[in-house]
This record gives structure tokens, sequence and C-alpha cells, in this order.
């Protein structure tokens, strides 16, 4: 019965896992050099140099509050990298359209990328964590820096957070046809919800010096602050300032990384391998895509063609059209000529 639930297939997870290997290398060297390996430069530095203890604890304490920028910036691009090399990759290899008609299961296939995906984004970090704990018990000047109770915070905030950024690629690499796709996608709608509030805020500023009312509402203020829990880069910031409980914040991911495996299955369950290598895998959604695309771009050229012109000191409106009708233009045209440059080429 487990079986059937937790489909686990010997080659099928040694194949994904020889895709994503690599990542999964890279990942525990650059965790080692930013922790275990800082850790110890930082205690000769301190035989040598005698600095004192607070500054060492900072030092010591700051990379497992998420305080640098390699450990930001790999919670991002890790599982992000690993959705896209366990889908889009495969898309454009024309290997999962080989599995289906493979003794394999589509539960089969699926599940197994799951579980090599999180492997990979999760193994780095668990065998860092143990060394440093393992580091924190045998070295007693450590003592003064961190606990083990700091690593098992890290270990946690850093779980969640690669999980849930994993589980959004992989949602995206159902409706993308290729790696580029799924990658630009992804960096896109992470940021969506706040970019596109931003672009109509904006815009309505605009529009109010133009036409003369007040450009302020108070409603899109709210819908901000509730878009702010729709962006997963958020939570980067609410962990490392501790806006909100590590506990439940850390449940809220999980719980909406299932919630995204969940779909992802459905849609996967529904992909028609043969429009692999297209920008979309769902004809449906190429009108919306092409519509939403303008939108976006006539919002974005009309911001950008107001605020140049204004700088030159000749805004008017009629810059303001321009942008717009530029922007409707260009936002159409992109997305259809891709469309048709990759259906082309299938």
């Amino acid at each position: 019965m487990l079986l059937k639930i937790f489909p686990y297939n010997k080659t099928l997870f040694w194949k994904d896992w020889k895709l994503t290997r690599l990542l999964f290398y890279l990942a525990a060297f650059l965790i080692f050099w930013d922790l275990p390996m800082n850790y110890f430069r930082l205690l000769n530095q301190i035989e040598l140099e005698g600095l004192n203890n607070l500054w060492f604890e900072r030092m010591l304490l700051s990379p497992l509050l998420l305080g640098t920028g390699s450990q930001i910036f790999l919670i991002i691009v890790l599982p992000v990298a690993a959705a896209a090399l366990l889908i889009g990759e495969e898309r454009r290899r024309k290997t999962l359209e080989f599995l289906k008609v493979s003794p394999y299961t589509i539960h089969e296939i699926f599940f197994n990328k799951i579980l090599v995906g999180l492997t990979v984004i999760l193994a780095p970090y668990l065998i860092n964590g143990l060394i440093m704990i393992v580091m924190r018990l045998a070295i007693a000047d450590l003592a003064a820096g961190y606990q083990v109770m700091h690593v098992l915070n890290w270990f946690w905030m850093t779980m969640t957070l690669v999980i849930a950024f994993f589980s959004f690629s992989f949602l995206i690499g159902m409706v993308a046809g290729t790696t580029t796709v799924q990658v630009v996608l992804t960096g896109i709608f992470m940021i969506f919800p706040l970019g596109f509030l931003f672009l109509i805020e904006s815009n309505i500023i605009i529009l109010s010096h133009y036409l003369g009312f007040d450009g302020y509402f108070s409603i899109l203020r709210h819908m901000e602050n509730i878009a702010e829990y729709l962006v997963l880069p958020a939570y980067i910031d609410s962990y490392a300032f501790g806006r909100m409980n590590m506990i439940n914040q850390g449940l809220i991911l999980l719980s909406a990384s299932l919630g995204m495996i969940a779909f992802s299955k459905i849609l996967f369950d529904k992909n028609q391998m043969e429009r692999n290598g297209e920008v979309l895998m769902f004809k449906q959604l190429e009108t919306f895509f092409k519509a939403g695309v303008a939108f976006c771009t006539m919002l974005l050229m009309g911001m950008m063609f107001a605020r140049v012109f204004t700088v030159l000191g000749q805004s008017t409106a009629l810059e303001l059209v321009i942008g717009y009708i530029v922007g409707l233009g260009l936002g159409w045209f992109i997305p259809n000529y891709l469309i048709k440059v990759r259906r082309a080429r299938v």
C-alpha cells in the first residue's frame, strides 16, 4: 500500500539524480565554505588578533540568521535550478515523451522527480548542519558564538524556504514547455503580486497628475499588505527580521508547498507530451498569456515614457498614451512571435 502511494523507483531516481547531482555538490560546497569553513577562519582570526567576543558572536550568528548574500542567493537559485533541470530540461531533451511510453507510470515519474528534487535541495543543508553541530560540541570556543538550537533553527528556516521555492518552480514547470520559459516565468510570478500592484499604483498616480484627481487609494495599500504573503522572497526577509513566529511561518510555507505539489500532480497528469518544447504546455493558456503580457507591458512602457519625458521637462498626456500604445504592441507581438517560433521547432 505504501509503495502505491510513494512509488519509489530506483532507475528513475538515479536517472534524475545524474541530471541534478552537480547542483548538490555545488550547494554542499558553497554552504560548507560559507558556514563551517568560515567558522574555522574566524577561530584562527580570534587566536591571532584576539578580537572581542561580541564581534565573534555576531560573525558566527549572522549566517545562521540568513544574514549573508550567499545564503539568500542559494535559497532562491538552488531549488529553482533543480526544478528547471527536472522538468524544463527533460522537456527540452524530449526525454519525458520517452518516459511516457516506457513501463513507468505517470505517478512513478512524478514522485521520483519530487524525491530527487527534495534530496538535492535539502541534503546539502542537512550535511552542513550536522557538521556545525559536531563542531559546536567538539570546539569549546564556539560556545561563545552559537548553540545547537541556532543550527536547528537555521535548518528549519532554510528547509521550509527551499521546499517552497522548489514547489513553486515545479508548479510553473507544469505549464512551461522549456527550461528557459520555466525559469523566466518562475522569476516573474515570484514577485508578480507586488510587481503588478506597483504598476497599477504608479500608473494611477501618473494619470491623477494629468487628469487632476486624487491618486491615493487606500484599497491598494491593503492589497499590498496582503500581496506580501504571496511573494516568496518576502519570507526570507520575514525570517531574518523575526516578523512572524518561526514555527508558524514554516508551517505556512510547508502547507503551501504541499498544495503546490498536489496541484502540480494534477497538471502533470493533464500534460500533452507532444507539446514539450513549446512555450506553454496548455494551448488554452496562450491567449491569457499573451493578453497578460500585453497589459503589463503597456503599464510598464506608459510609466517609463511618462517618467523619461518628465525628467526631460516635456511630459504631457500624449507621451503616456504613446507609451501605452508601444507597450501594448510589443507585449502582444513578443509572446506571439515566441509561441510561433517554438511551435515551428517542435
